[in-house]
């Protein structure tokens, strides 16, 4: 798949394919490897992938990103992705969609985020992160960030960017502290 540049919807959802290379410049459509045995995925820049496009992979545990950047992953993305340990945003456009890393149980390190994002609305809801990471200034939307993260026990300063807030940190049980809030946040 290297050469290709465009996979539409659901072209190998389900599939038993273990190992993917993603050329430059490819677009992924939504769910393109929806609930595939896909281990591993090397990507390459400037890619684009559409809602839910490695969502409900049960067994991925690799993402490779490129040197070069500039990732872009849709809504879901790799939602419920039980064994997805780690991720390396540094990468990304800047934009991270809502429920990225919804219920990636195996994400208890959370990876550094962008300066530039501005909306985490469900990024690590029911993920196993266990310490929030730093909020950058310039984020605004703070909606469901770390809902029912169940085993996280520390979270982040909310900076003066934010905007929106609900249920941030909300059925985090082992949360620990109070949590220092700018005072900009409505």
């Amino acid at each position: 798949l290297d050469q290709v540049l465009t996979v539409e919807e659901y072209a190998f959802a389900n599939s038993g394919i273990k190992e993917v290379t993603i050329g430059s410049n490819a677009t992924y459509g939504e769910g393109a490897f929806y609930q595939s045995s896909v281990v591993k995925v090397t990507i390459g820049k400037n890619s684009i992938f559409g809602l839910g496009a490695f969502q409900n992979c049960q067994y991925l545990t690799t993402v490779v990103m490129p040197e070069e950047g500039n990732v872009h992953f849709g809504v879901a993305c790799f939602a419920n992705d039980s064994k997805l340990a780690e991720i390396d945003l540094s990468k990304i456009d800047n934009v991270i969609e809502k429920e990225t890393f919804y219920g990636c149980s195996s994400l208890t390190e959370a990876p550094n985020i962008p300066k530039k994002v501005e909306n985490m609305q469900s990024t690590f809801a029911m993920s196993g992160i266990t310490e929030a990471p730093q909020i950058p200034e310039g984020v605004k939307n703070m909606r469901d960030t770390f809902l029912k993260c169940s085993n996280l026990t520390k979270a982040s300063k909310i900076p003066n960017s934010v905007t929106f807030i609900n249920q941030v940190y909300s059925e985090c049980p082992k949360l620990q502290g109070i949590i220092e809030i700018d005072a900009n946040v409505n």
